[in-house]
């Protein structure tokens, strides 16, 4: 095992020994998981962004969800259909990195809004015709929504997220790094608050793997 897998196939793993998997999800704090409401858990991760106590991974590129639609084939009732959803940033995408004790990944704001993207549905009529670009319909994408009081503050749901990845940061690691999540103890999968108003994006619950990419 070579120096750049010991440092990022994840933070159950030191000195290329596989440990055991900690019992909590890694947005929680391993002893006592659930003793942080949700307001103070994106508090402490605002907090640990602003003093910068985190260690960079990288620039966020893209995230994969899981979307849900309703859709009608062959004429038959309308059904709930998944499907798999990216969310891309182009090389835009915000600052990622890793708490110091490895609980929880940090998104550090601000989170500019997702650039537009090539309309999938266009259709050229010549080989070299581009595609028009069009903004990506995050609220298609999304779960649900977290309304707050003062409605200024509302975050979109996306969950379960699957994957991240990001254009490493590191000198040891060029490329890409991929994060890879997977259900928590109690069955939680991750999820990614998103709030464009605020400019801030979190990431909760599941646990996570990292993991360089060639």
């Amino acid at each position: 095992m070579n120096e750049t897998e010991k440092v990022w196939t994840g933070p159950w793993q030191q000195g290329g020994q596989q440990l055991r998997k900690p019992p909590a999800a890694p947005s929680f704090l391993v002893n006592d998981p659930d003793s942080l409401s949700l307001d103070a858990r994106l508090e402490r991760q605002l907090h640990r962004a602003r003093r910068q106590e985190y260690e960079t991974l990288g620039t966020l590129e893209v995230v994969m969800v899981e979307a849900s639609g309703v859709v009608r084939t062959n004429g038959n009732p309308l059904i709930e259909q998944k499907r798999s959803a990216s969310i891309d940033w182009y090389s835009t995408g915000p600052l990622v990195g890793i708490s110091l004790d490895h609980q929880e990944l940090i998104i550090c704001p601000p989170v500019k809004p997702p650039p537009t993207v090539p309309d999938p549905r266009f259709l050229p009529g010549k080989y070299d015709d581009e595609a028009p670009h069009v903004g990506q319909d995050l609220r298609n994408v999304a779960a649900g929504e977290l309304k707050s009081a003062d409605g200024l503050s509302d975050f979109l749901i996306f969950q379960p997220v699957h994957q991240l990845l990001l254009i490493s940061r590191q000198e040891s690691c060029k490329g890409f790094i991929s994060v890879r999540f997977e259900a928590d103890h109690v069955g939680r999968h991750c999820c990614m608050l998103y709030s464009a108003a605020l400019r801030r994006a979190h990431l909760l619950y599941g646990h996570f793997s990292i993991k360089p990419t060639t």
